[in-house]
């Protein structure tokens, strides 16, 4: 072998030692940074559907352990809440009621099966009048199925609250569902039959009714080619034993 085979071979043998010593920085950190970005996602994932959930931004405030303390904080946030509403300002009348809901109200499970009776009227108590409130604000907003929602969870376990049923009723009228809103308009009534805001709310919702009619009038003589006829030929409406038979929800679905 000559000498500078005898180089070569060295100088590679010696460069092979070194590299295996080498440490891999780049390596390291890029695997470090891929873990971090996947956490950084979950942790985004997890707000998003919080948000979801909420209807607005995730809630992370601090909750106590302790159950009156929880249901105190929630009656304070209601009551700072009720001022907001008072004031016209719903933006932060909604967000302390919902602050007050996570405070005042349990999860499923915790509230079924871990809670006394006692304790669940406590927790009923509280949580109904904030959820009502939200309602309130969300009929302002024109969020009428997340009004509908609030009223819903109240009227499950209180099936007769007036309230409850009275707001309902509003959401429904505002999303057209005049049938949906005349039953638990009659239920409320028949609650407190003498509230004058239900009462009011009632003939409002006859009102409509009569403007249903007449428009489903029209289509009907629409659907039968009579807009070519005089006057006279024209035809009233169907009869009223069609209407009965289903007639009307069709026509309903044609608008």
């Amino acid at each position: 072998m000559c000498i500078r085979d005898s180089i070569n071979a060295e100088y590679g043998r010696r460069r092979r030692l070194s590299m295996r010593d080498e440490p891999e920085p780049h390596v390291e950190k890029r695997q470090h940074s891929d873990h971090s970005s996947v956490e950084e996602q979950e942790d985004q994932d997890q707000s998003l559907e919080e948000e979801d959930e909420q209807g607005g931004d995730a809630i992370t405030e601090e909750r106590s352990c302790i159950f009156e303390e929880r249901l105190r904080q929630g009656a304070a946030l209601r009551a700072e809440g009720n001022e907001k509403f008072s004031a016209g300002e719903l933006e932060e009348a909604q967000l302390l009621y919902r602050r007050a809901l996570y405070h005042a109200e349990f999860e499923e499970m915790s509230y079924n099966f871990e809670l006394m009776d006692e304790h669940r009227a406590l927790v009923d108590q509280e949580v109904h009048p904030i959820k009502l409130n939200l309602a309130a604000v969300y009929l302002r907003q024109e969020r009428f199925n997340e009004a509908i929602l609030c009223c819903d969870y109240v009227l499950k376990q209180n099936p007769a609250n007036s309230k409850a049923l009275y707001r309902r009723a509003k959401a429904k009228m505002d999303r057209g569902w005049l049938d949906e809103a005349r039953l638990d308009l009659e239920k409320c009534s028949l609650i407190t039959p003498d509230d004058k805001q239900v009462k009011l709310l009632l003939r409002e919702l006859k009102k409509l009714g009569k403007q249903d009619e007449s428009r489903e009038r029209d289509l009907w003589n629409r659907s039968l080619g009579s807009e070519g006829k005089q006057p006279s030929q024209q035809i009233a409406g169907p009869p009223k034993s069609t209407q009965a038979a289903g007639l009307t929800t069709w026509l309903c679905h044609i608008l």
